[in-house]
């Protein structure tokens, strides 16, 4: 069997809604959790129901080639987009936390906590949660159709799926921690290390990004050339 061969296989038999259906569920589950195991496993079977049905919406919108051809080339777009805008809060945090750790290390506090702290959390929040509940599985689901955004799209999509787990197990509960340490070197040292891992998080969020927007830029052909498979 040659690789063209295989590759035709794998998009026949692998339906886009078995990787959005457990991405989901495990990133719903994750972030419910923080209000306890049972609102953990609510939100997993939410997640899980929630790809189904977006899967029947996809359905429904390539009934049109025109919409689902607009569709899936916005979705993507915005994906990228709203990653950015993450990505620019982020580095606006970083940019306050690196000031204040050069000349008044104290003032942190007022960036882990308070009032502050949890504006920065509620943004993060607004725009993580579009992507995890619209953005990212729609994105998967109207692209991986056309093969010309399938790589792309699919890799975009790993990615985010992959950098929201590391979230959850990681920085999410280290920023809760954050917001109830007092000031010490402990905190310093702990926010300096912080710091510097998410040095690498942008690098990997920012060829995300790119990648949502080679999906959304790349050749599209209709659905009825391409084997549609939904």
């Amino acid at each position: 069997m040659n690789s063209s061969t295989v590759v035709k296989s794998y998009q026949h038999w692998i339906h886009p809604v078995w990787i959005v259906a457990p991405a989901s569920m495990i990133i719903f589950a994750m972030g419910w959790s923080n209000f306890g195991l049972t609102a953990g496993m609510i939100g997993g079977i939410g997640g899980l129901v929630w790809a189904f049905a977006l899967a029947g919406v996809v359905k429904l919108i390539q009934r049109s080639e025109t919409l689902a051809g607009l569709l899936s080339t916005i979705v993507p777009l915005a994906a990228g987009a709203t990653l950015f805008l993450t990505m620019g809060g982020g580095i606006y945090e970083y940019m306050l936390m690196s000031k204040a750790l050069e000349t008044t290390p104290e003032w942190v506090i007022s960036i882990t906590s308070g009032a502050l702290g949890e504006q920065v959390i509620l943004y993060f929040i607004i725009f993580n949660s579009l992507l995890e509940i619209v953005l990212v599985p729609l994105a998967l689901l109207l692209n991986w159709s056309i093969p010309g955004r399938r790589a792309a799209v699919l890799a975009a999509g790993l990615t985010f799926y992959a950098i929201r787990t590391w979230t959850y197990l990681y920085f999410a509960p280290q920023y809760f921690d954050f917001g109830e340490m007092a000031f010490s070197d402990q905190l310093i040292n702990d926010l300096m290390t912080r710091m510097s891992i998410d040095n690498l998080r942008f690098a990997i969020q920012t060829l995300e990004a790119c990648l949502f927007f080679r999906a959304a830029l790349g050749p599209m052909l209709s659905p009825a050339k391409t084997g549609q498979m939904m």
